[in-house]
Formats: C-alpha cells, structure tokens, sequence
C-alpha cells in the first residue's frame, strides 16, 4: 500500500513538472508577437516629388537650415565631468558666476546653453559668442580659474553632447 502511494505521489509531481504553466504559454505568445514580419511588395511604395509644389524651394532651405543646426560647432564647451563622487558644485557656480560678471562688463557678449549628460551631475556648458575677441578673454579668464581643477575640462571649437 505504501509503494502505490509513493509511486501515485511521485507520479502526480512529475505531471505538474511537466505540464507547462499558463506563463510559459505567455512568454511563448509574446515572443512570438515580436518576431512577426509582415511583407510588403517592393513595388507598392514609391516617393515621389511632385512638380510645382507651392514654396518647394522655402521647404528645403528650413530642412537645410535645421540640418545645419544639428551639426553646429560651439566655441567653448565647458564640461563638468565626475571620477565616482559627482561633479563638482562649488566650480559650476562659479562659472555661472564668470559668465554673468563677463556679460555685465561686456553687454551681453556670451550665451550658453546647458547640456546635463550624466548620473552624478556631469554637464556641458555650451558658450557661443558673436566676437572672437570676447570669447579668447573669456576662455584665458577660465583656464586660469580652473588650472587645477581635475573636474572641468575646457575645449574650443568642440561639438556639444546631444
């Protein structure tokens, strides 16, 4: 009687083990969700410029326009970077601080834009400038700020992070 008990338990453990679970047929059908292709005929899509189109040539000069925007080269970018303990705070601030004193006694000589790019506050500062004068005064100024600063790299003619 004990045997056929034993072998009836071990019997019915091994048809749970092997029946598969309502998740696996899950997974299954989810996988098989993301590898379905549909075809399409080669010849059933065409792109095609249709003649006249109204401001054709405003059109393309926005997209040219944008194109060159994406790939425009800043004077000094500024980066802020961190070797496992974050960027350092004190040399952000006062770089900001720089930039507004150097626009007071400028007129407004300098822009910049802020690119946030890491986990520990690491970011670029983009500064662009209409006057090459203004900006080599400005740069000289910040690689005597930040000389022994490991933190802040300073590079010209550099592309910012996107």
């Amino acid at each position: 009687m004990k045997k056929l008990l034993f072998l009836l338990s071990s019997i019915l453990v091994l048809t749970f083990l092997i029946l598969p679970t309502n998740a696996d047929a899950h997974k299954r059908k989810r996988k098989h969700r993301k590898t379905r292709v549909t075809a399409v005929q080669a010849d059933s899509v065409r792109v095609v410029r249709a003649p006249g189109v109204p401001n054709q040539s405003k059109l393309d000069s926005i997209k040219a326009a944008k194109s060159k925007l994406k790939h425009q080269t800043f004077h000094v970018v500024v980066s802020f970077v961190s070797r496992g303990s974050g960027s350092d705070g004190k040399a952000v601030a006062s770089l900001e601080k720089a930039i507004k004193d150097f626009n007071q006694k400028n007129s407004n000589a300098l822009e910049f834009s802020v690119k946030n790019w890491g986990k520990e506050g690491e970011r670029d500062y983009c500064v662009v400038s209409t006057n090459q004068e203004n900006l080599n005064s400005f740069v000289a100024k910040m690689k005597k700020l930040f000389e022994n600063n490991r933190l802040v790299l300073i590079k010209e003619n550099e592309d910012c992070k996107k």
